[in-house]
């Protein structure tokens, strides 16, 4: 079902662009195609609420210990609940390719210090954790690529749902979602771009607006 949609109108005055600013209308159009994109992903995100197996829920948080030597398989820390959730999936009869998962930035980091994710996606001829990408080896150069676990493709995201306390410090409550590629899909009805004078004002416009939907399947 296409239900949702997303508009934007940009107006360059003729005096800003007559004084040296060739490029506003272009940096404009940049910001507001990545505006578009960032309200589309988070109505993408919403869909957790769609989730068949649930470690946790709104009212029973799972707390994350920070990974220790100490605490290495002791089944608390973020890399042992992510283990969990794929086992979540193979008992759900998901396929074990194209798995991904995604969670906030506060999770990268306590994967990092995680020796079994690091020491994993750091393997000879792979990339290493200072370059940025901890495992260039997953098949995408997205920035939101940080490695794989158990087989499952690893992304980070701002937009990772949110429920409560302070995002990124302790008693901070989010969603990490797993899924496959075939759990959900969305479809764009409309996508048009307009270029036009403004009929009362002496300005180039540029007005752009994007139909689209989402479902579980």
């Amino acid at each position: 079902t296409i239900s949702q949609a997303k508009y934007y109108n940009i107006g360059i005055d003729d005096i800003d662009r007559a004084q040296d600013h060739p490029d506003v209308m272009a940096e404009a159009t940049s910001f507001a195609g990545y505006a578009v994109g960032l309200t589309m992903d988070q109505y993408y995100a919403g869909f957790y609420t769609d989730a068949v197996s649930l470690i946790g829920n709104s009212g029973s948080f799972v707390v994350v210990s920070v990974p220790l030597l100490a605490n290495i398989g002791a089944g608390n820390t973020l890399y042992d609940y992510l283990v969990v959730m794929g086992q979540k999936l193979n008992e759900q009869a998901v396929p074990k390719t194209n798995r991904w998962a995604v969670l906030p930035p506060w999770g990268t980091s306590q994967l990092k210090m995680d020796p079994r994710f690091t020491g994993y996606n750091t393997d000879a001829g792979r990339a290493t954790i200072m370059s940025g990408k901890l495992d260039a080896s997953g098949g995408t150069a997205l920035e939101s690529y940080v490695g794989m676990i158990d087989g499952c493709s690893i992304y980070e995201s701002l937009n990772a749902a949110h429920l409560g306390g302070t995002i990124g410090v302790a008693g901070s409550q989010d969603v990490v979602l797993m899924g496959h590629k075939w759990a959900i899909t969305k479809a764009e009805g409309l996508s048009e771009t307009e270029a036009y004078r403004h009929p009362n004002y002496f300005s180039d416009n540029l007005k752009s607006l994007v139909l689209y939907g989402a479902k579980t399947v």
